[in-house]
């Protein structure tokens, strides 16, 4: 198959996978791989994140080295550099020990939420960016603060340049970072505003506020983008219709799920299914407390990604979604490529077919979460069983 057939190869057996109308001609595999792209590349983590070139050259030499059918991050999810002009307090990059972190940082205090929930485009400009950025201050210069759009627009073209070169050279179909989304305003406040400290003392400390804040959030961004997918058609390019997030989940209770999280969440499932769209959940750590919420979900409309949890019991109380993962990253980076291949197999045998797409468990981001041999070995697998 030429790039053109391959790419139209790779969205058909994706969308047989999660439609789960007919068995797909064999089981599609998802890249859940980060910033380990950067390291087998040959590259330090510094040299790639504040290179534009470089990222984008470590994407594509990972795509053409794997042949995956999608790769979940198949953009700039951290664009590092964009702000540091003025300033960054968030991540913490060390090419010793290969590893790059996020810190939970919250850019807002609980007295905010005054301004927050009267003044948006205020708050936003008052409170979240002096403390982002940490030179954000009176001594600020034009210049330094333009410099912030320039790179925000090599950002822009890196993330294009990706998405098209995994098109047209690797016949690869768009990913999460490239394809329509929108998160609720519960995981926006996560994520974004007040982090997992903030967000888990505000929930019990000011539950009106909060509240109020992710409504808003909800009112302004999340309900805007669901009307939209009402009428909006598949990218030509992409591999599901619209990706959702569940990260903030980890830390809620039935109680807290129930007020901040499932109303809006309900409201984003049942806009997909209205739509008669694909649609996949990119989950972290444990969501088994949570399944019941998703039993009534009608077939084909949702794959979620399972990470902390049994697969095979996901597929057994799930059986209305399509699951994504399985492959074990402890087994990736410690197996041997018979072992890694023999369980792929077990997993294809088990759950392949309609309702299963093949994936790594965690987001593979450290050296040693994967041996190069044994996934290329995996990946060489999977192309070919049918």
């Amino acid at each position: 198959m030429n790039n053109e057939e391959l790419l139209a190869y790779r969205q058909q057996i994706i969308e047989d996978a999660i439609r789960m109308k007919k068995k797909p001609d064999r089981t599609p595999h998802f890249a859940n791989y980060w910033t380990w792209k950067i390291l087998d590349s040959g590259y330090k983590l510094s040299e790639a994140l504040y290179d534009w070139d470089k990222l984008e050259d470590s994407t594509i030499k990972f795509q053409k080295k794997y042949g995956f059918d999608m790769l979940v991050d198949d953009g700039v999810r951290d664009p590092m550099q964009v702000i540091e002009p003025i300033g960054q307090s968030s991540y913490e990059v060390d090419d010793e020990k290969e590893i790059m972190n996020i810190r939970d940082v919250s850019f807002m205090s609980p007295d905010d939420y005054d301004l927050f929930l009267k003044d948006y485009p205020r708050f936003l400009w008052e409170v979240v960016l002096p403390n982002k950025a940490n030179r954000f201050n009176s001594d600020l210069t034009l210049e330094q603060f333009g410099e912030v759009f320039n790179r925000f627009n090599g950002y822009a073209k890196c993330t294009q340049n990706i998405v098209s070169r995994l098109n047209t050279e690797c016949g690869t179909p768009a990913g999460m970072l490239s394809t329509q989304s929108t998160i609720p305003g519960y995981e926006q406040l996560f994520n974004f505003y007040r982090g997992i400290k903030g967000t888990a003392s505000d929930m019990r400390r000011i539950p009106d506020k909060f509240k109020a804040a992710c409504d808003l959030l909800d009112e302004m961004q999340l309900y805007p983008a669901l009307e939209q997918l009402k009428t909006s058609t598949r990218r030509a390019n992409a591999s599901v219709d619209f990706i959702g997030l569940m990260l903030g989940h980890t830390i809620l209770s039935i109680k807290q799920w129930e007020a901040f999280y499932w109303p809006s969440f309900k409201r984003m499932l049942d806009a997909v299914v209205a739509a008669d769209k694909t649609c996949y959940i990119f989950s972290e750590g444990s969501t088994k407390r949570f399944w019941s919420y998703f039993k009534d979900l009608p077939k084909g409309h949702f794959a979620f990604h399972v990470e902390q949890d049994d697969i095979f019991e996901f597929k057994k109380e799930l059986p209305n979604c399509c699951a994504v993962g399985g492959m074990h990253a402890s087994l990736l980076g410690g197996g041997t490529k018979e072992q890694c291949v023999s369980y792929a197999k077990h997993l294809i045998d088990e759950l392949g077919g309609e309702g299963f797409i093949l994936s790594q468990d965690k987001m593979i981001s450290y050296r040693n979460d994967t041996n190069p041999e044994n996934l290329k070995a995996v990946c060489d697998f999977v192309r070919e069983y049918r």
